[in-house]
């Protein structure tokens, strides 16, 4: 028996395994901003790298390299894209709760003055 054939399972097993490990992550801190903003700012590393060992196009032996290639390189700027919209939308969640409490806390510390100048007239 050929020792390709298991290796291939257990690359495409690990692969899926990983996958999976990194769905539930995102799913249980999908609105962690510390996370985000790691994702957003590595991601054109990652970019790099792979842009850094590009094949050339006579060198892909194969037509599946050459489509695994671009689905990969398509997934990773679609995933990029993905996390600087949340990034940017985690960003104004923020400065929106940062806004409303500050709002709140003036209010607030008015009307218990106005409420203590009530009683002293």
């Amino acid at each position: 028996m050929s020792l390709r054939r298991p290796l291939m399972v257990a690359g495409a097993g690990f692969g899926l395994c990983a996958c999976a490990y990194l769905v539930c992550g995102l799913f249980l801190y999908w609105n962690s901003p510390e996370l985000i903003n790691f994702l957003a700012a590595w991601i054109p590393f990652v970019l790099s790298v792979l842009f850094a060992f590009v094949p050339a196009g006579k060198e892909m032996k194969h037509e599946w390299m050459k489509w695994s290639w671009r689905g990969g390189v398509v997934a990773i700027g679609f995933f990029w894209s993905v996390m600087l919209w949340h990034q940017q939308d985690l960003n104004s969640q923020t400065s929106a709760a940062q806004t409303q409490g500050a709002l709140g806390s003036a209010v607030s510390q008015a009307n218990s003055h106005a409420d203590q100048q009530f009683k002293k007239v």
